[in-house]
């Protein structure tokens, strides 16, 4: 046999060689690369046995972690991929607020179906979770991060001074992101604009520009209107995780909180302030805490501090003073909005004491209740009032580390009110 003839034969044994090598089985089609699920975010679409409906559940898909919100709690765990296959570590984390019961119910089975999975196929607009006998436990869509032509309303708000407080006095702070990248809305006064940029989960808002009408009551609306303008201008990164928004600094501190804003709701126009309300808030500062230890049964504070002889004679202080965090929302369930205040408390010593208060506006009157101890020397990072539940984020130390230690370990509290703050423990 000459060369010719001798390559001519071996010639479909090297491509079945060749062929084998790059994975194709013979007479197939060219191998189809798993769609790569790191980086994606998915909004639940379908959840077998479930009809409830109710805010958005997500699932967000990091290296190795995953998160997201089940409805009324945000998540996270670890999870595994290998070839078509999944594992979630059943020892997921949560927050704990509490939620209407039929939100609770789903939350519940959507939690329990996700620790289930072990099978998943996803084309890269949808993602289907499967149980170890190729069962059906949840669809989801693929989530846009395309902020042009979406409008919200803010929740939170970074103060600038450490920490976050959620909207108040009756306003409604909105931002309208247009599709030709002009951000609108209301500040809860005044009506801005301002351009921005967004793209990829990063963000730019140039300083936004305004009217000029002056909103003098309710004491404290026209500072928060200047905290949001300047939390919007501080974004650096953004967020959609469903029906919510979050706009980090460069540093990764949340500057603003949203909830996606009903369809046809105004972007520009502010709501108005009742002012039976904003009365009541703007007395805060010279309102009456039930504080443990001090000489009378409540700290009258006066433009925000109260102080009294640590002991007859002494020289040093019992000082209580309001902070500027606080939260405003319904908490008794009567439909009227209440308030929760934090308290810092010295007596003389090295402790500098965190306490919460809960102000119930009672047909107009506001009670404070009992102050509640959240630690010595804790930072409080967040307040928000949603359901009828407290939501507290707080910085506090390592077990065993000194109080004098900085805090550094977040953590979330939740409490409910009856007849005072009461923690929620799961």
């Amino acid at each position: 046999m000459n060369t010719h003839k001798r390559f001519a034969a071996a010639l479909p044994l090297m491509l079945g060689l060749l062929t084998a090598g790059c994975g194709v089985a013979p007479g197939a089609g060219p191998a189809v690369p798993p769609v790569p699920l790191t980086g994606t975010r998915w909004s639940l679409t379908q959840l077998p046995g479930q009809t409830d409906t109710g805010p958005a559940i997500t699932l967000n898909l990091e290296d190795a972690r995953l998160g997201g919100s089940d409805g009324c709690n945000s998540y996270g765990g670890a999870y595994t991929l290998n070839a078509g296959k999944i594992t979630v570590d059943k020892n997921l984390v949560s927050t704990m607020m509490a939620c209407p019961e039929p939100i609770m119910r789903r939350a519940t089975a959507y939690t329990s179906a996700l620790v289930k999975a072990a099978g998943y196929s996803s084309d890269g607009k949808t993602l289907t979770l499967l149980d170890a006998a190729g069962g059906l436990l949840a669809v989801f869509t693929r989530q846009s991060d395309t902020l042009g032509g979406t409008a919200w309303l803010a929740t939170g708000i970074n103060n600038g001074n450490q920490a976050v407080v959620s909207v108040g006095f009756g306003a409604a702070l909105s931002a309208n992101f247009g599709a030709d990248a002009r951000l609108t809305g209301s500040a809860g006064c005044n009506n801005y604009m301002a351009g921005f940029e967004a793209a990829a989960g990063k963000i730019n808002i140039n300083a936004p520009a305004g009217t000029k009408k002056a909103c003098p009551e309710p004491t404290g609306l026209m500072a928060q209107e200047a905290q949001y303008l300047k939390a919007l201008e501080s974004a650096a990164t953004y967020r959609i995780d469903g029906d919510r928004l979050e706009l980090r600094t460069a540093d990764g501190a949340l500057a603003v909180s949203f909830v996606r804003a009903a369809p046809g709701a105004p972007a520009e126009t502010p709501a108005p302030v009742p002012t039976a309300v904003a009365a009541l808030w703007a007395g805060l500062p010279n309102a009456e805490y039930p504080v443990e230890g001090l000489s009378a049964p409540a700290a009258r504070l006066k433009d925000g501090v109260f102080e009294e002889p640590a002991a007859p004679g002494s020289a040093s202080k019992n000082r209580v003073e309001l902070s500027q965090e606080r939260a405003f929302g319904d908490l008794d369930g009567d439909g009227d909005e209440d308030a929760v205040v934090v308290l810092v408390v010295s007596r003389g010593g090295s402790g500098t004491f965190v306490y919460l208060a809960s102000v119930i506006n009672e047909k107009g009157v506001p009670k404070a209740s009992a102050a509640m101890l959240l630690g010595d020397r804790v930072t409080v990072t967040s307040l928000a009032i949603q359901s009828g539940t407290l939501s507290v984020g707080m910085l506090v130390r390592k077990p065993g580390e000194p109080t004098s230690a900085v805090p550094t370990i977040p953590m979330t509290r939740t409490f409910k009110h009856n007849g005072g703050l009461v923690e929620i423990l799961r």
